[in-house]
This record gives C-alpha cells, sequence and structure tokens, in this order.
C-alpha cells in the first residue's frame, strides 16, 4: 500500500511537470507587429587568414541597431561593438579594421587595444599577396591624404587630393590632386607603387576659370600595368570626352581617343561609361553615343501620341526609353586602332581575350513574334570578323562559356538540348554531350515557363583540357574537342537518389580552372525528401561521391537545384580561410533558426552562434504531406501547424500558393509584415494551419490545360484530402495568392464552393484584356510563352484565356483583393475589373488599392495589409466581428484620417 501511494504521489508529481510544461508552451503569445520590427538576424560573417578569429553582425540589437561581434574560434576571447561596419581581417591575422560613425578602428585581436582615426570623410582598401593598404581622408583636413601601410604601419602624406582608387591587385594607388591659385586651376594624376613606395606623375595640366575638368571611370587591367581614364572638359557649358592611356614604363599618360580620332564618326561622341580592358590586356573597351539633335516642342502643336501597326515597339513603351543608346568599341592597345563592335540592338554579352561575343538583339526591330533571325556571334578584335553560331531565339539562355586559355568556345543549343563547343582557331564545333542519356536543360524551367534553359557548366580544367556541366542531378566531364566520351563523376548517384549536386564554389562564376586531383565540394539537395547537406567528389577517383553531411536542414543551396528559390529565405555559400580547412556553414531548420557553425571536414560541425528569437512566441512546425491529385498523379506541399497544435481541436486552414514550395521544408521563414504573398509565420502563430502546395504547369496549346486548371487541380485536390484529416475544419478554408498566385485565386473562386474566403494581391482577372492592355507595356509575350504558358494568341484558342470577370456570377466566397495604381507588372485595372463585376453581382468583396504602391509594398503599407488581411481571415475563418471598415467602409474624405480597424460589435454580418 506505502509502495502504490509513493508511485502515485511520484505520477502525480510527473504529471504536474509536464502540465507545467505544457502551459508554457501553449502561453507563449503570437507574433506581432512590434515582434516583427524588432527581430533580431545575423548576417556578413567572415573568418581570417589564419582560421582562427571570426565575425558576424547581429541586426536589430540592440532594437534598431546592429551589433559586430569578433571572437577566437576557440571561445578564450570575444568583442561585441554597437554600430560597427567591419571592413576586413589583416592578412596577417592579428588586426581587424572596422567603422563605426565616422570613425575607424584598428582591433588588435585577441586583446583590448583599439587605436581609432577620427573624423573620417571617406576611405578605400586593397589588398595583394605583399600586404594590405588604408587609405583615408578626414573631415578637418579634406584634401590630405593618408597611405597606410597596415603590415608595417608605415604611412605617407599626400596633400590637395582631389580624388584616389587603387588598382584590382594592391600593386597602386592613383591620385589625382587639384590646386587652385589665382584664376588657375593645377590638375594631376599620380600613381604610387604600394611595393616600391615609389610615386610617379602620370598626366598634369593647368586649366582657366569657365574650364572644368574632372576625371572618371578609371579603370586598370589585370595586372596593374595599364591604366585608362576619361578626362570630362567642360567649357562654357559644353561637355567633351577624351580617354587617356597610360602603361607602366611610360613617362606620362598619353590622349588615345578623342571626338577627332580615326574610326570614330562625327555623329558619335566618347560616352562617359565604365572603360575596361580585355583578360589579355590588349584590348580597352569604351563606349559610344549618337550626337542627337536637341528637340523643342513646339507649344502651338497638341501634343498626341500615334500609335501604328508598324510600331515595333509600342507608345507607352517607347516613352521609358529615355536614355540615349549606348555602343561598345574597343581600343588597341598596341597600334591605336579603333574597332567598333556594336551597332543597332546589339550587346556584349562575353568577351575573352582577342574575342566578344554578341547577343543579336534584331527581336528588338521586329515584332517579339517574328523569331526567324540570328541570336548570337562570334566579333573578332583582331579582324573584325562575324561568325554566326546557332539560329535561334530571343529566350536563348546559352550558358556561354570561354575556356581560361582562350581556345574554345562552348555554349548550349537550345533546341538541340545539346552542348557544343566551338575551336575558336580551326573554326571547327563539336557536340561534346552528345552521348549524355540525360537532360541537360533546366526541367524547372522547362515546367514551370515553358522554356529551355540548361542547368549551367560548373568550371573548366587547366589548359582547356575539359569541363564540367550539370544535368539535373549529376555532373559530367566533358571533352572539348569530343574525343573522349563524358564522363559522370558523380557516378549517377544524383539521380538514383534523387539529389541535385552542384559545386559549391562554382570555378566558372569566379575565374578559377579545376585542377587533377582536386577534391571538390558539392551542395546537395534531395528533391523527395527535401534533404539537404554536402558530398565531397576527389577529381580522377572513380565510384561515388563521399557522403560528408546529410539532414533535414538547410544548409546552403544553389539556384538551379530548387525552382526559383524560397522568398524571404537566402543562403550563404560556405566560407574558408585562405590558410587553413576552416569554414564557416550556415544551418537554419524550420523551427531552428539561422545560425552559424565552424568545420574542417563537414561531419562535424561547432556551433558558434545561437539566436533563436522565436523561441519567445508561438512558432511553427512543418510537414511534407503527399496526396493524389484528381487526375491521379500526386503531388507535394508544406503543412505549417502552430508550435501548440493540438490534434483534439479543428483548425481553420489558409492554402497559400504560387509554383512549387514544398522545397522550403526545412528553411526558416523570416517572420515579416505581408507585403505581397501572406507571412507564414504570422498566420501559423495566429492559430491557422497554412498549407503550400506544389503547382505542376503544362503549355496549354499542346496540354488543353491552362494555369488555372492546372491549379485546380492541385488546390481543390488537397484541399479535400486535408478536409477529411480530424483537425482540419472543413467549413473553414481559405486561399491567398499574389502575383500569378492572385491570378489562380480568382479562378479558383470562379470554379468551386469549397472556400470561407478568399484574398488575391495583384492578380490578373481576364486574360483578355490583360493580354491587350498596351497601357502597361507589351504583355503579350510574356502571355503567351512565359508565365501564362498558353503558347499560343486568343484568336487561335479563345478557350485558353480564362476571363474569370465573365464568371464572376459563380463566385460565393468572400474576396479580399489588394491591387495598386502603380503596379506594373499586373495593370491595376484587373483588380478593379473583378471588384466592379462582383460588386455589380451584389456578392462579398473589398478592394484595398495603396497610394504610391506598387506590385509589392512598402514597410508602412504592409503593415496595414498585414492588419487588415489578418481581420479578414479572422471573421471569415475564426468568427471574429469583422472590423469596421468591413461593415461600413472608409469614405474617400477620411482615408488618411480614419482607419477603420475597430471591431464592430453591433451583431452586423458580412
Amino acid at each position: 500500500m506505502k509502495l502504490y501511494f509513493l508511485t502515485f504521489t511520484f505520477l502525480l508529481f510527473i504529471l504536474n511537470i509536464f502540465c507545467q510544461n505544457y502551459k508554457q508552451v501553449v502561453s507563449k503569445p503570437p507574433l506581432d507587429i512590434s515582434a516583427i520590427k524588432k527581430w533580431p538576424k545575423l548576417e556578413s560573417p567572415a573568418i581570417s587568414n589564419n582560421g582562427k578569429y571570426i565575425l558576424y553582425s547581429i541586426i536589430n540589437q540592440p532594437v534598431g541597431k546592429r551589433t559586430l561581434v569578433i571572437q577566437a574560434v576557440n571561445n578564450i576571447w570575444k568583442r561585441e561593438i554597437v554600430n560597427a561596419t567591419p571592413i576586413l581581417f589583416t592578412q596577417n591575422s592579428q588586426k581587424l579594421i572596422f567603422k563605426s560613425n565616422d570613425t575607424l578602428y584598428i582591433l588588435k585581436l585577441e586583446t583590448n587595444t583599439l587605436n581609432f582615426i577620427p573624423a573620417i570623410n571617406s576611405f578605400k582598401w586593397t589588398r595583394s599577396h605583399k600586404g594590405d593598404w588604408l587609405s583615408y581622408q578626414q573631415m578637418f583636413q579634406s584634401n590630405k591624404l593618408i597611405l597606410w601601410n597596415l603590415l608595417t604601419e608605415k604611412q605617407q602624406t599626400f596633400d590637395s587630393v582631389f580624388d584616389y582608387s587603387f588598382d584590382n591587385r594592391g600593386n597602386v594607388l592613383l591620385i589625382e590632386t587639384k590646386r587652385m591659385q589665382y584664376n588657375l586651376s593645377s590638375i594631376s594624376i599620380q600613381l604610387v607603387g604600394l611595393v616600391d613606395n615609389k610615386t610617379y606623375v602620370i598626366w598634369n595640366a593647368d586649366t582657366k576659370s569657365g574650364v572644368e575638368t574632372k576625371f572618371t571611370n578609371v579603370t586598370f587591367d589585370n595586372d596593374g600595368n595599364q591604366l585608362a581614364f576619361i578626362e570630362q572638359k567642360q567649357i562654357d557649358g559644353q561637355f567633351t570626352n577624351a580617354i587617356w592611356y597610360y602603361k607602366r614604363g611610360m613617362d606620362k599618360a598619353v590622349m588615345r581617343i578623342n571626338k577627332q580620332s580615326s574610326g570614330i564618326s562625327p555623329d558619335m561622341l566618347i560616352a562617359n561609361s565604365t572603360l575596361r580592358f580585355s583578360e589579355n590586356g590588349r584590348w580597352m573597351f569604351f563606349q559610344l553615343q549618337k550626337v542627337h539633335e536637341k528637340l523643342i516642342q513646339d507649344p502651338n502643336l497638341v501634343k498626341v501620341n500615334v500609335w501604328s501597326y508598324k510600331d515595333v515597339i509600342i507608345q507607352t513603351d517607347q516613352q521609358k526609353e529615355a536614355n540615349e543608346k549606348a555602343y561598345d568599341a574597343a581600343l588597341n592597345v598596341q597600334d591605336n586602332n579603333i574597332i567598333k563592335i556594336t551597332q543597332g540592338e546589339e550587346r556584349i554579352i562575353k568577351s575573352r581575350g582577342d574575342y566578344v561575343l554578341i547577343e543579336n538583339s534584331e527581336v528588338e526591330t521586329k515584332f517579339w513574334w517574328d523569331r526567324t533571325f540570328n541570336s548570337n556571334y562570334l566579333f573578332s578584335l583582331k579582324d573584325g570578323s562575324k561568325r554566326f553560331l546557332v539560329n535561334g531565339t530571343k529566350n536563348i539562355g546559352y550558358a556561354f562559356s570561354f575556356s581560361p586559355n582562350e581556345k574554345f568556345l562552348v555554349y548550349f543549343d537550345q533546341k538541340l538540348n545539346k552542348y557544343f563547343s566551338y575551336d575558336l582557331t580551326t573554326e571547327k564545333k563539336y557536340n561534346i554531350s552528345l552521348s549524355i542519356p540525360s537532360e541537360l536543360d533546366n526541367e524547372y524551367m522547362r515546367e514551370t515557363e515553358g522554356l529551355f534553359f540548361p542547368v549551367g557548366i560548373a568550371g573548366w580544367f587547366e589548359k582547356d583540357r575539359a569541363l564540367l556541366i550539370y544535368d539535373n542531378y549529376d555532373i559530367w566531364q566533358v571533352d572539348p574537342t569530343s574525343k573522349m566520351p563524358p564522363i559522370n563523376i558523380t557516378n549517377g548517384y544524383g539521380l538514383k537518389n534523387h539529389i541535385k549536386f552542384r559545386l559549391v564554389n562554382e570555378p566558372e562564376l569566379e575565374g578559377n580552372v579545376i585542377k587533377n586531383n582536386e577534391s571538390l565540394l558539392l551542395t546537395a539537395f534531395n528533391v523527395q525528401l527535401k534533404d539537404n547537406g554536402f558530398f565531397q567528389k576527389t577529381m580522377g577517383k572513380g565510384g561515388n561521391p563521399e557522403l560528408l553531411t546529410m539532414g533535414q536542414f538547410y544548409y546552403y543551396v544553389n539556384f538551379s537545384q530548387i525552382p526559383n528559390g524560397i522568398p524571404g529565405v537566402s543562403t550563404i555559400a560556405p566560407i574558408k580561410a585562405n590558410d587553413s580547412q576552416t569554414w564557416i556553414v550556415e544551418r537554419m531548420a524550420a523551427n531552428e533558426a539561422p545560425n552559424y557553425f565552424l568545420t574542417q571536414n563537414f561531419k562535424s560541425y561547432t556551433q558558434i552562434t545561437n539566436l533563436q528569437p522565436h523561441k519567445s512566441y508561438n512558432w511553427l512546425t512543418t510537414e511534407l504531406i503527399d496526396w493524389k491529385q484528381l487526375d491521379e498523379t500526386f503531388s507535394q506541399g508544406i503543412l505549417y501547424k502552430p508550435e501548440n497544435f493540438d490534434p483534439d481541436k479543428k483548425y481553420p486552414i489558409i492554402f497559400e500558393y504560387y509554383d512549387q514550395r514544398s522545397f522550403a521544408l526545412n528553411a526558416y521563414l523570416q517572420p515579416e509584415l505581408t507585403s505581397a504573398s501572406i507571412n507564414i509565420p504570422w498566420f501559423v502563430s495566429h492559430g491557422y494551419l497554412v498549407f503550400r502546395p506544389d503547382f505542376h504547369f503544362s503549355i496549354a496549346s499542346t496540354s488543353g490545360k491552362t494555369n488555372g486548371m492546372n491549379a485546380y487541380n492541385t488546390i481543390v485536390s488537397c484541399a479535400r484530402f486535408l478536409a477529411n484529416k480530424p483537425w482540419v475544419d472543413s467549413s473553414r478554408m481559405a486561399i491567398n495568392g499574389h502575383s500569378f498566385g492572385g491570378g489562380i485565386t480568382n479562378y479558383l473562386i470562379t470554379h468551386t464552393q469549397i472556400f470561407a474566403a478568399a484574398a488575391e494581391a495583384a492578380g490578373v482577372s481576364d486574360g483578355i484584356s490583360s493580354y491587350l492592355d498596351g497601357n502597361y507595356g507589351d504583355r503579350q509575350e510574356g502571355t503567351e510563352i512565359g508565365q501564362g504558358r498558353r503558347g499560343t494568341t486568343p484568336w487561335q484558342r479563345p478557350d485558353l484565356y480564362e476571363t474569370e470577370v465573365l464568371r464572376a456570377n459563380q463566385v460565393t466566397t468572400p474576396l479580399l483583393i489588394m491591387h495598386n495604381k502603380a503596379d506594373y507588372a499586373v495593370p491595376w485595372i484587373q483588380g478593379v475589373e473583378m471588384f466592379m463585376a462582383l460588386r455589380r453581382l451584389g456578392k462579398k468583396v473589398w478592394m484595398l488599392q495603396y497610394d504610391d504602391e506598387g506590385h509589392v509594398l512598402s514597410e508602412k503599407a504592409a503593415e496595414d495589409y498585414t492588419l487588415r488581411l489578418t481581420q479578414f481571415f479572422d471573421h471569415y475563418l475564426k468568427g471574429y466581428f469583422p472590423p469596421k471598415w468591413m461593415t461600413e467602409g472608409i469614405s474617400a474624405r477620411l482615408k488618411g484620417i480614419v482607419t477603420g480597424y475597430e471591431l464592430d460589435k453591433n451583431g452586423k454580418k458580412n
């Protein structure tokens, strides 16, 4: 009996503790506006070269400010500094330079020794393999420049400095000085060698009063041996530009190009735009602009826009083109020969050495639906020859890549779905991916946009001997001469295991090359389980890539691994210390805020930050749901539940959608104001279930299924599926979408009556008027082949152009519209049409139109929209009293005076 009593007492004790803990969970408050505004988050991590020190910033800690944190990785030393911005760790890993207000600070790491330079007016810094240099000017001596060698502590002072800049490799400092004496202005340009400490005056001149001379667009070549700049001279209000050139070893800079230079026609001027050198230093690129006669309108003539069927660009788009077109040219720095590169609507998209790749935008001189034109050609700077590569369409997406040694140009043929290499010397073409069995175009772009864009090129090997390209899951090594067959370096492991592999650091993007036997770090994403992590692959070694870590986290995801990214979520690539195998890695989960970890092998991790602000509020959990759609196919989606979810309760549910978002299963969604699509943490914290399904689309002209039909197949099926769950209140289900998703909302409420409420922001309601609305520019292309996915015109297939306003009489769902006059993505009239149709039919509809707002709301308007959208759903899904803006409205004269937030408790129903 005694034993029984003790056991019973113990059970009561345990139950009491459980109840207390449970009460602590359920008593967490929901998110509110003030919590969102003060929400802290991490950013800007960095690591010292030796891997022993790290830094990062905490935004909104304290509220409205940011705190810079510097600490030793062994946790024996740490400093926190409010309102400080980091500049750099010195290369010897002994100091940190940071700025706070107008003061530069020099912190000796692992000590409290702090030196400072006050009243900073401007500063710049550079680094090379021989050290770090800092140059700065102070407010009380704004024309004096200090150059400081951070390694040796030596300083140099320069007077009368007007402007200054470093070259890219940290070899020289360029200084522009200006001195005034009487009515003369003496200007000079000096180069200061950062290694030899020698100063060279490369340009100087005196100018008289009334003549203004300034220098712009200073640029160095890759080695810092050559430089060019534009001299912009103003005489009596007239500007003239000239380009000057200097090469190390010359006594002075020389003027190479002016308006009278051979090769520049009288109708052209030198544009005041960016200069740049080719990678091999043989060419300097600049731009020209046409001389146009200044036109003066006749005040006696009526102002009329003449719209003509022969206009290639419609009048509204012509009015947006205010800037003058710039044309590209190049100077041969050896023989001073000028060669024109682009004309008409052409533009440079890539260059390497003696070659320039031109996008032939002839489509701009024809109607966009006339697609018979040469899309790209290779231009030789050596002889001015043009070599057309591929006949294609405007949306080519070719992923052009020059080999590092300038022997090959590789590109993707969109029609053949294959990569080709072009030998720049022999002019031979090779189908280098012919024997690769997998698709090389991005499957998400193909499905969501109907466009065939390549997944991409990862990088080149040394001596141009091979390159890496992606298919949707694996990585292939290909020979640019196609003599050797392609090798699947990931051994098909990605496809077999539903994992998309990408290089963490893509040499193609960074200008580096892959070395023999190099160990490559791969980011991996499992498209079925949504796991993320890292693998390793050693070049030259067969077999599967080595698993390092994989789990229900979100570490780092390449943009091509998931469709369209995840709104509000960004990840940083792992950051490596230059001289150590120490990395900073960011990690998050749905209920774990992004934090930083240290690793040396990507298998074990040491947490260095632990910011978890959501733990103070009723947060969320995620669950991956699979279900069968109406057409018997399967789809996936994320069910978001409140942290205090009670399976014995029934919850209202909101379906929120756009395209494919199940990839966000393990992503941490920042709580934010609703400026476009609803903020999921906000509504879940307020007691709603939110479900995000994956849409799967097709081209309507070939499949017979429009966007609306495909969305109906998904949304209605998942709504019916979840309505059978005991914790879902099937009478309190709602839908919400923004932009494309807003148009889906309009389609759904005109085709089903199962939803208790609906909200749409900036959505299309009339496919025909949207197609023909020239007031917002030429939108027809996107309607036919872009996100509209019709694949045809409304005259050929009018049935594929949904016009929801004509089905407004079928609507029984109360609708809240948000659309603004300054929305140039989706015409505002689309929202007005839907509102007017429903209003005429006596349907329950409200429209919020914010002055001076566009497609996405600014913070102030988003705060208001968040409150009104919440009140709208609270009324129809929770049975709360409606606010007065819903029951009484707000007259135009009271706009900005009355909010109407107050709840109407007089029993009025809507």
